[in-house]
């Protein structure tokens, strides 16, 4: 993973989550007097849209780009390294002491992600757990249910879920995502007035019916990578309320709107101050979304018709898919800025990634018939590359000391076989010069796939020395490279 893409994918997701927060509140509106299924399928598709929104756009579909390199320490047309760009940074010679902001947020990002992982999954073993500390109906509270749906079976279908009894406080609630399953406290059949108790069944029959377990699970686990978002909590809570009102609806189809308020507040109240199963769904959910729960049951305004109620899911789907082209055209890419020359990365680095290494050729000459290692070159497939050069001098007593000299490149592109490189060396050195800037134009081309040839093209400091008329060395010769890694 390329490492711009993360701060695009926070930055994109910073201003597309209010926007999808926005829509899906609108399109809510629109099918305020169509069913609840309907507006918690809004809410599902929002949830999707946030997750993948960002990035698709993070990945070059917007037309805003934004230097999300520079974010993330890059420069030029040099994108920020790899997961391996740790050891590459050191070797440039960064400074540890003080890390970026970016990096910071990066980080904190990260921490947040994993926190919610553990949470989630803590959440999922204990509604195993759960389950599994449960036990089939007892004899009493078998023929209680018999009792209860006799003659009635086409409303309350127990074909939807397995009905068990648990040793926990609280209301019933529904879990499992293949195998659903309701968990009934111990002795709540018995003891429940039978209103409540066809309260309590329809509604968790419904969550059965529906598989709310495994959408609020696959919910969640798509919001994984936005929780750190305020939004996020608004969308959580909109498709709680969708999804339980959408289960009241169908408990009112069996019981009626009088008869099933009255029992919700009475389960309600029996649950209050008591820990409910954990991550599980129940009639008494959020004690929160109670008021807007018993507003919706006791509305006994008209549903819409089939015609106009289909006109209105038009026109949420409608906004949906407006809110995402727009999110789309307008989000940040993960693309690095051109370099301070103009130049642009361009072409692919996938045949010049690696660690090329490449010596001098022997001088018989000069006394020296050693082959030395010259260059050392590492290409990312983030397109970061390093150049490490081997600099020699002779000592007293005639030995040869090495200093190895790295430097990142500033520019590169990409042409068919070749590679070639821009070098801005801010403080070039020649003999006992003072410092001074030097661009130097180099280039790789392959020979084959673990053989190249290094050549180094220009160097404007010797240039306009030879145009002052002073002395300058001969061009370094071809050094020819080999692969490593």
């Amino acid at each position: 993973m390329r490492g711009d893409l993360a701060p695009a994918y926070l930055l994109n997701a910073l201003w597309q989550l209010p926007l999808l927060l926005v829509v899906g509140v609108a399109g809510e509106r629109v099918l305020a007097r169509a069913p609840a299924a309907w507006r918690h399928a809004v809410w599902l598709v929002v949830v999707a849209a946030g997750s993948l929104l960002p990035a698709l756009g993070t990945i070059g579909a917007g037309l805003v780009v934004a230097p999300v390199a520079m974010l993330a320490g890059g420069r030029g047309a040099t994108a920020p390294p790899d997961p391996r760009w740790l050891a590459e940074w050191l070797a440039a010679g960064h400074d540890t002491s003080r890390p970026s902001l970016a990096a910071a947020v990066l980080l904190l990002w990260v921490a947040l992600v994993l926190y919610r992982v553990g949470r989630l999954g803590g959440a999922f073993v204990a509604a195993r757990r759960l389950v599994k500390r449960s036990w089939p109906l007892p004899a009493a509270e078998e023929e209680r249910l018999r009792q209860l749906v006799a003659g009635r079976e086409a409303d309350l279908p127990l074909r939807h879920a397995e009905i068990r009894i648990v040793v926990a406080p609280g209301a019933p609630a529904t879990v499992g995502v293949w195998r659903r399953i309701v968990l009934l406290p111990e002795g709540f059949l018995t003891s429940a007035p039978a209103d409540d108790a066809w309260a309590a069944l329809a509604h968790e029959l419904a969550h059965a019916q529906r598989h709310d377990y495994a959408l609020n699970l696959l919910c969640e686990l798509l919001l994984l990578p936005v929780s750190f978002h305020p939004a996020t909590a608004a969308i959580r809570r909109r498709v709680a309320v969708a999804r339980e009102v959408a289960c009241d609806e169908a408990a009112v189809a069996v019981l009626g709107r009088r008869c099933y308020a009255r029992s919700l507040l009475a389960l309600a109240a029996s649950a209050a101050g008591l820990n409910r199963p954990t991550h599980a769904l129940s009639v008494s959910d959020d004690p929160r979304s109670l008021e807007v729960r018993m507003k919706q049951i006791l509305d006994s305004r008209p549903r819409l018709r089939r015609g106009p109620a289909g006109a209105s899911l038009a026109a949420a789907a409608l906004l949906l898919a407006a809110a995402g082209t727009l999110a789309t055209l307008f989000a940040v890419r993960a693309e690095a800025p051109p370099s301070d020359d103009g130049a642009a990365a361009a072409g692919s680095l996938a045949a010049f990634v690696g660690t090329w290494r490449g010596d001098w050729p022997a001088d018989p000459k000069d006394g020296d018939s050693q082959r030395r290692p010259a260059l050392e070159l590492h290409v990312a497939p983030s397109g970061a590359i390093h150049e490490f050069w081997w600099r020699y001098e002779k000592a007293q007593g005639g030995t040869i000391e090495a200093t190895k000299v790295g430097s990142p490149v500033t520019a590169y592109r990409v042409e068919g076989q070749t590679l070639h490189l821009t070098q801005h060396v801010d403080t070039f050195t020649f003999r006992n010069q003072p410092p001074a800037l030097a661009v130097i134009e180099e280039s790789l081309t392959l020979q084959g796939s673990e053989v190249a040839l290094f050549r180094v093209l220009s160097n404007s400091y010797f240039e306009a020395r030879a145009q002052r008329r002073e002395a300058v060395p001969p061009p370094p010769p071809p050094i020819l490279m080999k692969r490593s890694g």
